[in-house]
């Protein structure tokens, strides 16, 4: 198996002038799977990250919808975070809210190998109350990307597939 990974980059740095204080975190568009061997599992399309400033949402993160195939794809969020790859256990939204966010990275990661290409946009959300992950993420025989956005302050940041 090969791997590819980038760099952590930095999508917002917070600087003094007008902090983001968290007021919201919403899942996007979440629906059950149809049936067959996916009955019975949930699918949400992305996260935003809505904040004290009232002009927009501070930060969006999205896959594009529509199953090909096989792929299993969507969003997940999560605030225990084992290391860049793994993570565990619920997520406590409410521990967030109201707190100040720091800085947002990401860091795009593709797992390959003769039969599938796995692909994975991890967003860390640094904030005053700690650090949240959202990962965006696409499992499928190599035949079958989606597309994903993050949008911050209103400007789309990133536009790519996995």
């Amino acid at each position: 198996m090969s791997e590819s990974n980038e760099e952590n980059s930095i999508l917002y740095s917070q600087s003094g002038e007008c902090p983001q204080i968290i007021k919201e975190i919403n899942a996007i568009k979440t629906v059950e799977t149809g049936g067959g061997r996916f009955s019975g599992y949930t699918t949400t399309y992305g996260y935003s990250v809505v904040t004290n400033n009232d002009i927009c949402k501070f930060m969006k993160a999205t896959i594009s919808p529509g199953q090909s195939c096989c792929e299993i794809y969507g969003a997940h969020i999560t605030d225990n975070i084992l290391n860049e790859t793994e993570t565990h256990g619920e997520f406590d939204v409410e521990k967030y809210i109201g707190a100040t966010i720091l800085d947002v990275e990401y860091k795009v990661s593709f797992n390959s190998d003769y039969s599938s290409s796995d692909g994975y946009v991890n967003i860390f959300v640094n904030t005053t109350n700690g650090k949240f992950l959202i990962t965006l993420y696409n499992e499928n025989n190599r035949h079958y990307d989606h597309d994903y956005q993050i949008t911050i302050n209103g400007i789309t940041l990133i536009s790519d597939s996995i």
